[in-house]
């Protein structure tokens, strides 16, 4: 799960993490949809960004320069396009930052 703060430390979540944390946990974890859909209760709490064109344009071009997959840059720029300056994400380079988010990895020692 990849949760990024604002400025303002407040959480933000786009609408393609929401998307892989049902397609994970109903497939791979096998949870019942209940579960899925009080877990999705309680993240759209966050300020919630929606994937658009432009946010899309901008992870290909983080792909491109940065030569990593593509899904991964999808959420650096939403984080980006929302102002934060944190993400949180085991899945990524931890301590690296690009466009002036950085990221963190919240399970390392």
């Amino acid at each position: 799960m990849n949760i990024a703060l604002s400025v303002d430390e407040q959480g933000v979540i786009s609408t393609q993490v929401l998307q892989e944390y049902c397609n994970v946990a109903l497939k791979k974890l096998k949870l019942p949809a209940p579960h899925v859909r009080a877990q999705l209760e309680m993240y759209e709490q966050f300020e919630v960004i929606q994937v658009t064109p432009a946010i899309i344009h901008s992870g290909l071009d983080l792909h491109q320069t940065r030569s990593i997959g593509f899904f991964d840059p999808l959420i650096l720029a939403s984080a980006h396009t929302a102002g934060c300056s944190v993400l949180f994400s085991e899945d990524m380079n931890a301590g690296e930052v690009t466009d002036g988010v950085r990221i963190i990895n919240p399970f390392a020692a």
